[in-house]
């Protein structure tokens, strides 16, 4: 792209400056300008929005929970990696914390204070 639009550019140029030369009144020194401008436009729009959709995916990435509080047998609880949460587990959350999986609400229990 940027190849073809360096062509256009010289090649206007190039017939602007030899129009010139030989007392011609067709130049096109405006459109050059016009298409460098546009150009360097579509690049810094491209740029903005580039960094924008990368800081988004950081921040995102950054919020998925990496532990979840798992509730044993014996009815104690732990904070373990996700990996090691397996399918029928019982997983805990505390007022605040974000659920870290999905699955069924098999009870729960809130304290005023």
């Amino acid at each position: 792209m940027e190849f073809l639009v360096a062509l256009g550019v010289s090649s206007a140029c190039v017939l602007s400056i030899y129009q010139l030369l030989n007392g011609g009144t067709q130049v096109y020194f405006d459109s050059m300008t016009v298409i460098v401008i546009f150009v360097l436009l579509g690049k810094i729009t491209e740029s903005k929005a580039m960094f924008t959709f990368k800081s988004s995916l950081l921040r995102l990435n950054r919020s998925i929970p990496r532990r979840g509080r798992k509730q044993f047998l014996d009815k104690k609880e732990a904070f373990v990696p996700l990996k090691e949460i397996a399918k029928n587990d019982l997983i805990a959350a505390l007022a605040g914390e974000k659920i870290v999986l999905d699955g069924l609400v098999l009870g729960w229990e809130w304290n005023l204070r």
